[in-house]
C-alpha cells in the first residue's frame, strides 16, 4: 500500500537575541543570579527581604522542614505552605509567556517579566546579555495523509525547522533496518524526495491506562509482549558486549536518533529527503524481555 502525505510548515526568523540572559537581583547585600535561557525556567532562586517574602517559582536550594534552627528557612516553609505564589507565577510563565527557546521573543519576554517582578518586590535587577544567536519563531504546522485516504494528522515542527514555503506532497516510507551503515548509505538515494518515518507503528492506539484498567491478564500480557518486541526492533543496536554498536546504532544506520532527529536526521537531510516524522508516545507497558519483566 502506498502512503503519501502533504506537509505545510511555517516558521520565520526573528531578530537575533542573546544566547542567554542572566538577571542579577540584589537586596540587603544578598545577590541572586537567575538564568533565563531557553532550557531553564527564568525564576529559580529565592531570597529573604525585610517585607513579606514571596517565593519565586520551582526550586528552593535548601532542604526545608517544618522546624529548623534557621528562622529564614522556617519563614520560607510557612509561606510556601500557607500562601504559596507558585501557581499564579507559573501560570504567567508557562501559559501566558509559554516556551522560551534560546534567542526567541519568548525568552526575551520571560527575562523582562522576571525583572519586572523583582522591581515590584523592591529588588534591584539588571539583565546581562552575552553572545548572539539566530532568532526563530514557530508558525503553523499542518500534516495531511492524502493516500490511501485523506486524513488530517496531529503534529508539530521541531524547533529551528525551516518553513516549507509551499505545501510539500511526497511519498511516505518507513526507515528500514540495515545490517550496517554501509547498507544504509547504499539505500539513501531511495529516500530522496520522500518523507521518512523514523518511529515504529505501535500495535495499539489505546493508551496504556486503558490496558491496565480494562484488559484481561492474558490480553495485557500479549500486548506487553507486542509493544516490547516493537521497541526492541527499533532500539539502538548493541554488540555482543551489550553496549551500543557504533557501526550500527539506530536501525543499523550507524547514526543516532537523539532528541529531535539526532545525527540520523542530519544525514537524511543531506541525502535530500522531503521531511522526517517522529513520534514520542507516553505508552507504559511491561517488558517481558527484561531481567525484571
Amino acid at each position: 500500500m502506498k502512503l503519501a502525505a502533504r506537509i505545510v510548515l511555517t516558521s520565520r526568523p526573528v531578530a537575533g537575541g542573546p544566547i542567554a540572559a542572566v538577571s542579577e537581583a540584589r537586596a540587603q547585600g544578598v545577590s541572586s543570579v537567575v538564568a533565563t535561557s531557553g532550557i531553564l525556567p527564568p525564576a529559580l532562586s529565592v531570597m529573604s527581604l525585610n517585607r513579606a517574602f514571596l517565593p519565586l517559582v520551582f526550586a528552593v536550594p535548601v532542604a526545608l522542614s517544618a522546624q529548623t534552627r534557621d528562622p529564614v528557612a522556617d519563614r520560607i516553609f510557612r509561606l510556601g505552605m500557607d500562601s504559596s505564589q507558585v501557581e499564579p507565577l507559573a501560570q504567567v510563565l508557562l501559559d501566558s509567556i509559554g516556551p522560551r527557546l534560546t534567542g526567541t521573543p519568548g525568552m526575551s519576554a520571560a527575562s523582562q517579566w522576571v525583572m519586572n517582578r523583582y522591581r515590584e518586590w523592591g529588588i534591584e535587577a539588571r539583565r546581562h546579555e552575552y553572545g548572539t544567536w539566530r532568532g526563530w519563531r514557530r508558525g503553523v504546522s499542518r500534516i495531511e495523509l492524502v493516500e490511501p485516504r485523506v486524513r488530517s494528522l496531529e503534529g508539530q515542527m521541531l524547533a529551528w525547522s525551516p518553513g516549507t514555503a509551499r505545501p510539500v506532497n511526497a511519498e511516505v516510507i518507513v526507515l528500514p533496518t540495515f545490517s550496517d551503515s554501509t547498507e544504509f548509505v547504499r539505500w539513501l538515494p531511495e529516500a530522496r524526495g520522500k518523507i521518512v518515518l523514523l518511529s515504529p507503528a505501535y500495535p495499539t492506539c489505546r493508551p496504556s491506562e486503558d490496558w491496565i484498567q480494562f484488559a484481561t491478564p492474558s490480553a495485557k500480557a500479549r500486548m506487553d509482549t507486542a509493544v516490547a518486541q516493537v521497541l526492541r526492533d527499533w532500539s539502538v543496536m548493541t554488540g555482543e558486549n551489550g553496549r551500543p554498536d557504533s557501526s550500527r546504532m539506530y536501525r543499523g544506520t550507524g547514526y543516532t536518533l537523539a532528541l529531535g532527529t539526532g545525527t540520523l536526521g542530519t544525514r537524511l537531510e543531506q541525502a535530500g529527503v522531503a521531511g522526517m516524522i517522529t513520534s514520542r508516545t507516553k505508552l507504559r507497558f511491561a517488558d517481558p524481555f527484561s531481567s525484571g519483566g
